[in-house]
């Protein structure tokens, strides 16, 4: 398991990188560090680059809780991207389950798509 982050202030962006197995304490220990670090800003964009994780053991529960969090602004777009099926399919359910009226949260399974839809390329 490895949850990397790096915060561009300049691209006003949290880039989160997630490789490997994720299990439910590791992510849960992971959110609670990032909305601790005083280089957090809730009102930048936030792309999570699923991409290299293989297997998330990670409850509908703890996703729904994760849907549910209020870690952002309204204005900020979160794009998660994931290319095997089962993380796919988890993330899809947290875009669904989120308190997210204005459409800014969305699951892909480009990251070129990710990014352009953030307006980052």
């Amino acid at each position: 398991m490895t949850i990397t982050c790096e915060i561009d202030h300049r691209k006003r962006l949290t880039l989160v990188r997630g490789s490997g197995e994720l299990n439910e304490q590791e992510i849960l220990e992971f959110v609670d560090a990032l909305i601790s670090d005083p280089d957090f800003d809730p009102s930048y964009h936030f792309l999570g680059d699923l991409t290299a994780t293989t297997k998330m053991d990670v409850s509908s529960d703890t996703i729904q809780r994760l849907a549910r969090m209020e870690m952002f602004t309204e204005d900020s777009k979160r794009a998660y991207v994931a290319t095997r099926r089962f993380v796919f399919g988890l993330l899809r359910m947290m875009e669904l389950t989120a308190n997210d009226p204005a459409g800014n949260v969305k699951v892909f399974a480009d990251l070129a798509e990710a990014r352009a839809w953030l307006g980052l390329d």
